[in-house]
């Protein structure tokens, strides 16, 4: 059972702790290292999430978040309306469970999730639309995962902070079954740094390209991105 005793602190007081200075800068910043102080190690990152947990999803909102929808629907316009239909679905770097708002009536037979911070995957299960959630490092081996445990894979807005020398692209693959469908988005100025990996698993015959959505606005109210960060959707298929 994940413990929801921790105590939780507002995140300016955790990013001064952690970096060791008070001016708020937010925690994509530190996580992609585009901050005076960036995030690494998983243990950091764990605690970033752990304490922003509280006020996560009303931040988000207040940007104006809308990823998860827009990835459901280009999902859907590239593999057929009834994707999500009786699919045994893996939510990785599932946070607080924003995929199940837009989920909840898509009729999906059985969802994971996944995430490095236990705080964010707590909320998560109180959302009732996941069956289990496990604590998980994206960037190392999905512990506890089986090979081709699932029909679908998604991994919304945590690439960016991952690296394309990670294990996570792969591990996408490995967990999902031959014939599903692994759909990630990506940043659009981080996409060039992740074309050679995504393009070497597609030459190894790992899966295969089925399309890439056109630059999303998915933050509008964030000034940190505005429309001049946007976000790409990838649909990938497994051979």
């Amino acid at each position: 059972m994940i413990s929801l005793l921790r105590p939780l602190v507002p995140l300016g007081r955790v990013l001064q702790r952690v970096c060791g200075y008070a001016r708020f800068t937010s925690a994509s910043a530190k996580l992609t290292g585009s901050s005076p102080c960036s995030i690494q190690e998983a243990k950091q990152v764990a605690n970033l999430y752990d304490t922003w947990g509280t006020d996560y999803d009303d931040d988000v909102h207040k940007w104006g978040y809308q990823l998860p929808e827009l990835a459901v629907n280009y999902a859907r316009e590239t593999v057929g309306q009834k994707v999500f239909e009786g699919a045994r679905l893996l939510d990785a770097g599932a946070g607080t469970g924003l995929l199940a708002h837009c989920l909840k009536d898509a009729a999906v037979a059985d969802a994971t999730g996944i995430d490095i911070s236990p705080e964010m995957l707590s909320k998560a299960m109180r959302s009732g639309f996941y069956s289990c959630c496990k604590v998980v490092d994206l960037k190392k081996r999905f512990e506890g995962l089986e090979d081709e445990a699932f029909d679908l894979t998604l991994c919304l807005g945590t690439l960016t902070y991952m690296s394309p020398e990670d294990m996570t692209l792969t591990e996408l693959c490995r967990v999902t079954k031959k014939g599903g469908y692994v759909v990630f988005s990506m940043r659009t100025d981080l996409c060039e740094k992740w074309e050679a990996a995504q393009a070497a698993l597609e030459q190894k015959g790992v899966w295969t390209h089925l399309g890439t959505s056109e630059g999303f606005d998915y933050l509008p109210a964030n000034p940190e991105y505005g429309n001049t960060i946007l976000v790409k959707v990838y649909v990938y298929q497994v051979a």
